[in-house]
């Protein structure tokens, strides 16, 4: 039987493993109705999950939670590799009533370091980047610049309009509260709309066969063993030359299979990063 406890516990729970480089996962269904996982292998933490958010990405919605039923399994279970910061600085950031700190050097210190090689064009891509980390600091605090840094970087950049929605939709998916969400949504929009117009960006081109593998991969987050399932009938479906209108409108639809509309318009954010790689 799981033990409901709260996010005090919660955080000792996982200090014990550590102090006595046990060998352990805490499985929590916290109140937000998320799966926290958080693996311990020899005094440090070797996975850390909270829903569909691995890693650093997870401190932040972790952080957020007041209580949850907890069950411990002997075995440290990593659900995918990861890189993860240092034991100490997670345990430090997931400290009960302390501030959340921002990683040094952490990918926003990059983003916005000056370089002869940065593409600025017409947009003001700095100015964008600074304003909507700033604004997502409002919202979830000092971790903003990683946040912020790590979707920017993974977009490629804030130089076509697609991107920037997709820049807009991720930052979106880390703050937890819905309505919060929706507010950062306006408001970044409102912001990046004061930017100097850039011209219309071309149509992207895809390599279709790792766009689909990507995609399907990124279902099983969701949908589990219903994923094979949506991936033939919404992503295989699609073809080997869809045009950015077809796979819009087919994301759109996987979108609509997702009850919780949060996770919805998290999977849409994520599927558009992976695209993002898959450009030829």
């Amino acid at each position: 039987m799981p033990d409901r406890v709260d996010y005090s516990e919660f955080y000792d729970r996982i200090h014990d493993l550590i102090e006595t480089k046990a060998q352990g996962t805490l499985f929590t269904k916290c109140d937000k109705n998320h799966l926290i996982i958080v693996a311990v292998r020899d005094g440090k933490i070797i996975s850390l999950r909270y829903g569909p958010k691995r890693g650093e990405a997870a401190i932040p919605l972790i952080r957020g939670i007041k209580f949850g039923d907890i069950r411990l399994d002997g075995s440290a279970i990593a659900d995918q590799a990861q890189e993860l910061p240092p034991t100490s600085v997670i345990m430090d950031q997931l400290k009960p009533d302390g501030p959340a700190k921002p990683f040094a050097n952490g990918p926003m210190f990059d983003l916005l370091a000056p370089s002869a090689e940065r593409q600025r064009g017409s947009v003001g891509e700095m100015d964008g980047a600074e304003g909507l980390c700033k604004l997502l600091a409002g919202f979830i605090g000092p971790v903003a610049s990683m946040v912020c840094g790590e979707n920017i970087s993974a977009a490629g950049g804030l130089d076509s309009p697609e991107k920037v929605e997709v820049v807009i939709r991720g930052l979106a998916a880390e703050i937890p509260d819905s309505r919060e969400a929706e507010e950062f949504i306006a408001q970044a929009h409102r912001l990046l709309q004061k930017r100097e117009a850039s011209p219309p960006p071309e149509a992207p081109s895809f390599d279709m066969q790792r766009a689909k593998s990507a995609l399907c991969e990124l279902l099983t987050d969701y949908l589990g063993p219903f994923a094979p399932i949506i991936c033939d009938e919404k992503v295989v479906a699609m073809g080997d030359s869809a045009d950015l209108g077809t796979i819009k409108a087919a994301l759109e639809e996987i979108a609509g299979e997702l009850q919780d509309r949060k996770e919805a318009e998290e999977f849409l954010a994520r599927a558009w990063k992976r695209l993002q790689a898959c450009q030829i």
